[in-house]
């Protein structure tokens, strides 16, 4: 036997690289054999078997040539390995667009997971982001749907984004969405939709950063963290791949991409992938007849040369989904001391007739029509489509040894439309029908400059963002019957009006500089100065001419009521990092970052019906602290990919300043206040094992306290000392991955638990987080796969079945104590009908899927 000696030093300045991986790979079968280097850079391979060995750094931090070493019996060869740290290698190399490795989540200084492909496999064939966001630790969604064509309300850590029909939602748009590095957020109101990505197909995986993070990376939005999506990327040979699936509730979809490399430096990949559903919810007289459906599209030319790369690629993505009413869990009845028409009266399936009184029928509620019941097309219908197109141009070029420039320029139009023909109430029903459509076109430009010394990494650049968001609704009712009193009102002449138009010009100026202050400790302070510009335009009469006629329907029945307002914000955003190497695989960190972002501005919020005068941004104070352990395995899983244990466990603690509350109780009162404060603290937990070559566990845990600091209103309500509802206190998942090959064909085994914890209650009879502190009841689920796979490694084809809610558990993924105005009599009626009592979203049933895939 033989042995290998070197030393790993870093390009130009030599200093030693202590803590990485060195693989030794024979060249004609002898084997793999590892060993890590030391404080000196020094490394050691013993028991080598006589021949060739290709040695090279194992790890996605370091990244150098291999050298090629001939090993002899007794003896002891030698050679000298130089790398750069991978963010300047990447720049030599290829595109940089790659969730983050296990290895660079452990050199990292900040809270952040990455859902690779166990945990996108995990996900139902026709999940969307939001299903696969919920596998990472403090991360829930709720929604009225099961696939990726329905909006959502994603908490993160009881940060909100989404907008799922969810009362008690008090922020939201409080984390950054990114797609290839291209923002998703609405540039106005910080709100992203889980549905403007509906197609896991196309996504190759996903990060989740804890916190605002580094200047570097941070959004206009990373109050309380980010979230990146990495599409699928071209592939060096000519490659297709497909995929059919078809399941419960009507559930279809497919996926197709192609992929080749036309030259030594060019690729180009197409793909999309389509999903179509009826919805698990039992619409009263037409069954599972809740039609929605999805696709996402991409496309990508790339370029490698000698200095850099260069990507350009268009997405256009659309989830379109039947929006069922909410479900009383009992019975509501007339409230309390009300003079009711009907003596404990109930609602019923059939609603409301011309006189206000509900029209007979069976009562409508989980504990009498039916757990997933839904009221019929005929009395409530609703469809919300979101969209989202872009093109993005992301070029990296080295500049210089040790030098590189990062730049990615994009344009995205995203758009929303909401259709309703609410039938439930007839009497003196002016809005029965509802038309809003907002969109907003941003542009968008991030440019970075690299200087790398040694083991340094020196970054400054800019964010660009200039964009116009309009925001545009309309309620009528051309029914005369039904608007009697009231006049007939048309959708250019509505009974109540909105269009508004906002224009931004944000831009932030940052640096950060990794230094490496020992070998052992590393350092990396930053800062962003952000400027924050907002332009708002009433043009609600310029939409809607008409309703500037006193005799009109709709004078004075404009949303907004304020003038035209500007407002602008500067402040810096300072932050820095903290990494210790503890041990060989085991690491410390800290991070504090701050964050700021424009007030919430949505329909009846500031500048719309708030006066802008004294509004502050919104601001995040954040802090971190925990520790990360990461070994690299000798060999590979049957699938190929390395092995690699993975672990990361930390604490924090954020503050929320300068909240506002654009919220109208059921009582019609619109609380609005720029003064408040909430805190939100807890453990956040994630691992991933590769156990075996054939045996991969991955899983995490979050424990979540977040409670208002202080909040008070005008009136006498204060959410002083009360929880952020919707925010479950516990939450965690665990999953598991088996391989079993069987000849030349596998059969993979998946099993995912998911758990949800209790979640604080909204009370929206007043207006706040319910005192008594109802909780949304927690929940447990068991999803599976089995897939067969025959032949992988010529003509691969896999068979597969799919199951979530495997036990079939009923359970509500929302629920809040209502005002009795959701389902009250007509407007003439003032009559509420279940104050106090709970309304809920319940969470899908069994579901049952069957895929035929084709390709690697």
């Amino acid at each position: 036997m033989g042995a290998i000696t070197g030393t790993l030093t870093s390009i130009g300045d030599h200093h030693p690289i202590a803590g990485v991986q060195i693989v030794a790979r024979g060249t004609h079968g002898q084997g793999a054999y590892g060993a890590t280097t030391d404080a000196q850079g020094g490394f050691h391979v013993t028991g080598l078997p006589p021949g060739e060995y290709r040695v090279k750094t194992s790890s996605t931090a370091y990244i150098g040539h291999a050298e090629i070493v001939h090993v002899r019996p007794a003896e002891n060869a030698t050679v000298v390995l130089v790398a750069l740290r991978s963010i300047a290698a990447v720049a030599v190399s290829a595109p940089r667009r790659l969730a983050p490795s296990r290895s660079q989540l452990y050199h990292s200084s900040q809270t952040q997971v990455s859902l690779g492909r166990n945990v996108i496999a995990a996900q139902a064939p026709l999940a969307g982001s939001e299903q696969l966001l919920a596998a990472a630790p403090g991360v829930t969604q709720a929604s009225y749907g099961s696939t990726g064509a329905a909006k959502s309300m994603i908490s993160l850590r009881g940060f909100k984004q989404g907008w799922g029909n969810q009362a008690g939602v008090v922020d939201n748009g409080l984390f950054g969405v990114t797609l290839n590095g291209v923002y998703l957020n609405n540039p106005q109101t910080g709100i992203w939709e889980p549905n403007e990505v509906p197609d896991l197909s196309i996504i190759s995986g996903a990060s989740v950063a804890y916190g605002p993070g580094e200047p570097l990376t941070r959004t206009f939005d990373s109050m309380g963290g980010t979230v990146d999506f990495y599409t699928i990327l071209p592939s060096q040979t000519s490659t297709f791949r497909s995929s059919a699936t078809t399941g419960s509730y009507g559930g279809q979809g497919y996926h197709l991409d192609f992929s080749d490399a036309l030259s030594s430096h060019w690729g180009v990949l197409v793909a999309q992938g389509r999903t179509f559903t009826q919805g698990f919810r039992d619409i009263i007289g037409s069954g599972n007849a809740a039609p929605g459906s999805s696709y996402g599209t991409f496309a990508e030319l790339q370029n490698t040369f000698r200095h850099g790369s260069l990507l350009l690629f268009g997405y256009s993505a659309n989830g379109t989904d039947y929006r069922p009413n909410l479900i009383p869990v009992t019975p509501l009845v007339c409230s309390a001391g009300a003079s009711c028409p009907k003596p404990r009266a109930v609602v019923t399936v059939n609603g409301f007739g011309l006189d206000g009184n509900p029209i007979d029928g069976p009562a409508y509620s989980q504990q009498t029509s039916g757990f997933y019941s839904a009221l019929s097309q005929g009395v409530w219908q609703k469809t919300d489509t979101n969209a989202t197109r872009l093109l993005g141009l992301d070029v990296t070029y080295n500049t210089a040894p040790n030098q590189y420039i990062t730049n990615q320029a994009w344009d995205r139009y995203g758009d929303r439309i909401h259709v309703k023909d609410f039938n439930f109430d007839q009497a003196n029903n002016t809005g029965r029908y509802e038309y809003n459509n907002p969109y907003s076109n941003a542009l968008g430009d991030t440019f970075a400059y690299h200087l790398i010394r040694g083991v340094n990494d020196f970054a400054a650049g800019f964010n660009l963002l200039y964009a116009h968001y309009q925001t545009k609704n309309a309620f009528w009712n051309n029914d005369p019957v039904q608007s009697y009193p009231s006049p007939v009102t048309t959708i250019t002449e509505p009974s109540n009006f909105r269009e508004d138009d906002f224009w931004m010009q944000n831009l932030a100026f940052f640096w950060q500089d990794t230094m490496h202050v020992t070998p052992r400790f590393e350092m990396i302070p930053g800062v962003r100065s952000v400027a924050l510009n907002t332009s708002f335009v009433n043009n609600g009469l310029v939409g809607f001419p008409s309703c500037a006629l006193p005799t009109s329907p709709c004078y004075g029945n404009n949303h907004s009521s304020e003038p035209n307002a500007t407002t602008s914000y500067h402040q810096l955003e300072p932050s820095v990092g903290f990494r210790w190497q503890l041990a060989q695989d085991f690491a410390a960190y800290a991070n504090y970052g701050r964050a700021i972002r424009n007030p919430q501005a949505s329909p009846g919020g500031p500048y719309e019906r708030v006066s802008v005068q004294g509004l502050l941004p919104e601001a995040t104070d954040d802090d971190e602290v925990g520790v990360k352990y990461y070994q690299r395995l000798l060999g590979t899983n049957l699938d190929g990919s390395e092995r690699e244990n993975f672990a990361t466990l930390g604490l924090y603690q954020s503050t929320l300043q300068n909240q506002n509350i654009p919220i109208t109780t059921g009582q019609g009162l619109k609380v609005s206040s720029a003064s408040g404060t909430s805190r939100y603290a807890g453990l956040t937990f994630a691992f991933e094992a590769d156990a075996r070559r054939d045996l991969q566990f991955f899983g995490g845990y979050a424990i979540t306290h977040a409670a208002f600091l202080n909040y008070v209103l005008p009136g006498p309500v204060s959410y002083s000392g009360l929880p952020v509802t919707n925010t479950p206190i516990t939450s965690g998942n665990l999953g598991i991955v088996f391989e079993a090959p069987t000849g030349k064909n596998t059969i993979v085994t998946r099993l995912w638990n998911q758990y949800v914890g209790p979640q604080p209650m909204w009370n929206n009879a007043l207006g706040m987080p319910d005192p008594a502190v109802h909780m949304i009841a927690p929940y447990d689920l068991v999803n599976g796969s089995l897939e067969f796979r025959v032949n992988p490694k010529r003509y691969p084809i896999a068979f597969s079945v799919s199951a979530t809610n495997l036990l079939d558990r009923q359970y509500n993924v929302f629920e809040y104590i209502t005002s009795g105005a959701y389902f009250a009599g007509g407007p003439g009626q003032s009559i509420n009908y279940g104050t106090g009592q709970i309304l809920a979203d319940p969470g899908p049933p069994r579901e049952v899927q069957f895929t035929i895939s084709f390709g690697e």
